[in-house]
């Protein structure tokens, strides 16, 4: 299977512009129709909103973005999950925590696909020989 993985850029940068042009308007409902937070969602509105129309303009500063904040999403999600202060809240409510193992069923995967994008994003192109 020869597969280009520099075929695989634009698109993925359209699909990461297109997530975050969706975030950015969930963040646009949240700041007009809540009143607590609503200064946070717009910072957030418009840090998600320029990241989605830098990458639909292919800037390099926005690719950038993008794969800084996919970095900083693989790093915050697994402490998050795996926290202990987090099972300890849970178990408060008279919920179960989750197993590690299903846990881990659905985080590796999301996980490998947020590298994958990373590595697409990240990709440098060189020009074709001659």
């Amino acid at each position: 299977m020869n597969v280009r993985i520099d075929r695989l850029k634009r698109p993925t940068e359209i699909g990461c512009a297109l997530f975050l042009a969706v975030a950015a308007a969930r963040y646009l409902w949240i700041a007009v129709f809540n009143t607590r937070g609503s200064t946070a969602a717009v910072v957030m509105m418009i840090i998600t909103g320029s990241i989605a129309f830098g990458l639909m303009k292919q800037q390099r500063w926005a690719v950038r973005a993008c794969t800084a904040l996919l970095v900083l999403i693989a790093v915050i999600l697994p402490v998050g999950l795996f926290s202990p202060f987090r099972a300890g809240d849970m178990m408060a409510a008279g919920i179960e925590p989750p197993s590690v193992l299903q846990t881990l069923a659905w985080l590796v995967p999301v996980e490998v696909i947020m590298l994958a994008i990373m590595y697409v994003l990240d990709l440098k192109i060189k020009p074709a020989e001659q």
